[in-house]
């Protein structure tokens, strides 16, 4: 049986393929695992996975959006980093505080609806975000360790 080409059509389908299959599994690259401490040693615009505690810090500006604690070990003690929440009560999102808010008035909604306080493990995928010297974790989803 002789050899036939697949031509030009056959050639087309298949650079599709090898295009279009390198991209499975999203666009994004998969975090790099840190801890607290080192989280903002990576470049800028880098994805990381960080594992922690969630803390209000002593002031908070709030808008549509505030910035909170990450600390190694419960109670506020250990490495800490900053890390970027919308406020409500979606997935990934910080409850808006109450005037008078104490510690224990912090309520992160988890990616999968999982209310996250300050006494509970989290995971955080976010991406390291630098502006006037300060870094913080911004685009973050929050994952609640289970107990």
């Amino acid at each position: 049986m002789p050899y036939r080409s697949a031509g030009a059509p056959g050639l087309l389908i298949v650079a599709a393929v090898a295009f279009f299959g390198a991209g499975c599994g999203g666009g994004e690259p998969a975090p790099e695992p840190v801890v607290v401490k080192t989280a903002c040693a990576l470049k800028n615009g880098s994805r990381v996975q960080v594992q922690g505690y969630l803390r209000l810090p002593a002031r908070i500006s709030l808008t549509d959006r505030a910035v909170i604690d990450l600390f190694t070990r419960r109670g506020g003690t250990g490495d800490r980093a900053s890390v970027e929440l919308l406020l409500g009560t979606e997935p990934n999102q910080l409850e808006r505080l109450e005037a008078g808010f104490t510690p224990t008035s912090l309520r992160v909604r988890g990616s999968d609806g999982t209310v996250a306080t300050l006494i509970d493990q989290v995971v955080v995928v976010a991406t390291v975000k630098r502006a006037g010297g300060t870094c913080v974790l911004a685009d973050s989803t929050v994952t609640v360790v289970a107990k």
